[in-house]
This record gives structure tokens, sequence and C-alpha cells, in this order.
């Protein structure tokens, strides 16, 4: 399901990783990721459902927010980019749905409706490039549209935006990192134009820094299955617009106490890389204390910088793998 280094296939070198994921190495999805969201996702039933009647599962987010699903069940996806010098004067368009019909528009004007057999996807060919938008919409019948995705020409970049991908209720990741001197936080970096639309030909370098708060850098990343650059390092450049860095918390104010304890014993480098808070009498009372967060910012030479917060939380009964897994389920 995911991209991993070594084995690259089908390409060679300079390629440094495989490129069979539907995920690449930094956590993205790619195309393929939609087709099995749709179909093997969307159309299975919630078997945890309280109603007698099953419902169409509901995944988490993949890590985006540019599909807008006007129904329950129903998702699409546009495979393609709308770039202006990829692709040539007249291309095939080709989208991922589980809705039994799809129609194309670029600019506003429709290409037609397609039928969508079961498990494929929608195509269309001869598709001549016009500067905009290009939308996909999904249909259960010729009136009744249940989806919808547009892609946009993008513009010129000019400015960088931070948001994050975990913890987050959208992808079911929670609401806070926990203090137990390991939990960590997906960071997206994206290069915007003037619209706030996503830059696919950007590759500026972003340079990755811990402002404030508990935590450090422990990786960066883009998905290109080609790049050398290091990733144990704070800075990384764009790859189609995107990058990764990875944050981890240098606390540990939450695990158990005798785990604590034993910590401290065998901590040979006297908590310099990660605090742990000794149990104690009053251990109650800083936990009742409101965390504070963990300040990230990135920063691109001539777009100026961005920095986003990181919530943090000592309660593992709330905020741990378990009981973050749990909730989300039981929201379904």
């Amino acid at each position: 399901l995911f991209d991993y280094y070594g084995e690259p296939s089908p390409y060679k070198w300079p390629m440094v990783s495989s490129s069979f994921g539907s995920i690449d190495l930094a956590g993205f999805p790619k195309a393929a990721a939609y087709w099995y969201r749709a179909w093997w996702m969307y159309n299975t039933t919630n078997s945890t459902s309280s109603s007698s009647e099953d419902k169409p599962y509901r995944p988490a987010l993949l890590l985006d927010t540019d599909h807008k699903t006007a129904k329950e069940g129903f998702l699409v996806h546009l495979v393609q980019h709308w770039l202006e010098d990829v692709g040539g004067d007249t291309r095939t368009v080709q989208g991922y749905t589980n809705a039994p019909m799809a129609e194309l528009m670029v600019n506003g004007e429709s290409l037609g409706l397609v039928d969508v057999t079961w498990m494929g996807w929608a195509e269309w060919q001869n598709v001549k490039f016009a500067s905009g938008n290009l939308t996909m919409l999904g249909f259960t019948s010729p009136t009744n549209m249940v989806a919808s995705h547009t892609v946009y020409t993008p513009g010129e970049a000019k400015l960088i935006k931070l948001s994050i991908d975990v913890p987050s209720a959208a992808t079911g990741t929670g609401d806070a990192l926990v203090l137990d001197g390991q939990d960590t936080g997906l960071i997206r970096a994206s290069i915007l134009d003037s619209r706030g639309q996503v830059v696919n030909t950007a590759s500026h370098n972003i340079t990755f820094s811990i402002v404030s708060g508990p935590g450090r850098i422990i990786g960066v990343g883009n998905g290109d299955p080609s790049c050398h650059q290091p990733n144990k390092a704070p800075w990384r450049s764009a790859y189609h617009g995107l990058a990764r860095v990875l944050v981890q918390v240098t606390k540990d104010s939450s695990t158990s106490r005798s785990h604590r304890r034993r910590l401290l014993e065998i901590d040979s480098e006297g908590g310099r890389y990660t605090q742990i808070i000794a149990p104690g009498e009053n251990e109650e009372r800083v936990r009742g204390i409101p965390e504070e967060s963990i300040m990230v910012q990135g920063l691109v030479d001539g777009l100026g910088s961005d920095t986003i917060s990181i919530a943090l939380s000592s309660d593992l009964s709330h905020d741990g793998v378990l009981a973050t897994a749990q909730r989300w389920m039981q929201q379904k």
C-alpha cells in the first residue's frame, strides 16, 4: 500500500524507492488511493452500525479536503492535474468514482456523461486544454449529482501554508499528541498561489524549525521517488508543491510512574533529549494544568513563512492510540 525505499521499479536510478504504493513515501495519497477508497471503502458496509440497516462505511479523510461529497457513500477524484505545460493541447482525462455515471466539465462547459463500470473508472479522450478549472461530477441518475472534484490551473507561487494531518479529527488520529516522549505529528507544507491552490509544479526549498514547545524535528520528506536529499534534516524541497515534516514530542509526563522511574534511572543524557517528568506528589496537580503546544515554522525564501500549533495532552485515557481509535469507531 505504501511506497518504500529499495527495489526501484518500474524505473531505475536515479529512483531510490518503489512506486507500487497508493501512498507515497511522505504519506501523501497518490491517485490510486482514491480508487481503493471509492470502491473498497465507500462500498463497504459498516458492521458496527447501531441501526438495523448497515450504512456505507465513511473512512477518515485521505489527508486532504478538496473533495466535495454531497451525499453519503460516494467519491469522485480526477487523476490528472490541469497544467498548461504538461499533457499537450489535447489529452486523455481519467477520474475515479463509485457513482454509476460521471460528467466532465472544462471551465463550466460539459463534455458529456459517461457510464462507469463496476470497479472501473471514467475516461474522456481528446479533451482540449483550456487554462482554468477541470471538474468531474458523479451521478446516480442523469439528474442526481452526488459528488464532485475540481482541479485548477495553478498560478505563480505566492506563499507557504502549514497544516496538520496528524493529529487531526478529520483523519481519525485524535486531537492532540500525547506527551509520552514518542508520539509524532505529521505536518504538511503546501506551496500556494494567490487563490490558495497548490502549485503542482513548485519545488521550493522549505526550512522547518521548532519555534516553541516540547518538540523536535525527526524527519522530512516529499514523496519524490528520485529525491536524494537527506530525510534527517530540517529542510526539504517541495514535490508537486508539497513537503512533509515529522515532529516528535520531547517530554514524557503521561506514561506510567514505574516506566518513568526506570527511564530516569537509565537516561544517560540526563533529560537533554527527552524531558522525563518524575513521579511525585505534585503530579496530579501538574496534569490538571493545560499543556503547552508545539509551534512549528516553515520558511521559504521569497515566499515568507507560516507557523502552526500542535496541541498536546498528558491524558492517555482520552488521547492515547487505543482511546482515539475507539472514539473514532464509536462515531461510525
